[in-house]
């Protein structure tokens, strides 16, 4: 009767504490999938898994930006906005990074 106890406590002891701790290893749930798109950060996942963020600063100038064109200082850049909404013409100031003003065309194309 004593070796049984023995036996028990070298050999089945540890292997219940070994399935014990495995069980509750395959009981933690695997992590969410993530989803392609907007990560934060500027940073964005795409569907392949390959995340891409921008290089550089960037603004929100139009729907569609077909065309920009530098003023003759330097300092402005004209946009042209084509989409969906109302064609413009924005004035982009590069120096203070906000839009100036923007001014309503009939067709901008």
């Amino acid at each position: 009767m004593r070796r049984q106890t023995v036996v028990f406590l070298l050999i089945g002891f540890p292997l219940a504490l070994l399935s014990t701790a495995l069980v509750g290893v395959a009981q933690w749930a695997a992590p969410a999938p993530r989803r392609p798109g907007v990560l934060g950060g500027g940073v964005t996942l795409l569907p392949n898994g390959w995340q891409i963020a921008p290089a550089g600063r960037h603004s929100q100038i139009g729907d569609l930006p077909l065309n920009m064109v530098w003023a003759p200082d330097g300092r402005y850049l004209i946009v042209t906005n084509n989409g969906w909404s109302r064609p413009s013409l924005t004035i982009f100031d590069t120096a203070n990074f906000y839009i100036k003003s923007a001014l309503a065309v009939e067709h901008a194309w």
